[in-house]
């Protein structure tokens, strides 16, 4: 399910996204998540960010 509601800015997009990841992941998330275009954020989900940064999901 992609994280994007109608109503929210960009940036509640990103920190709701950083949210729940990985803590040693965040910044390097941030810096993903902040150089791409408001359409790609739109369908994000937190599965597609650890896919983009090449690291498996947490257990």
């Amino acid at each position: 399910m992609a994280v994007f509601k109608p109503g929210k800015n960009r940036r509640e997009i990103i920190e709701e996204l950083l949210r729940d990841l990985d803590p040693s992941l965040r910044e390097e998330a941030r810096r993903l998540l902040e150089s791409m275009s408001p359409d790609e954020l739109a369908g994000l989900r937190k599965e597609d960010v650890y896919r983009r940064l090449g690291k498996q999901r947490p257990s």
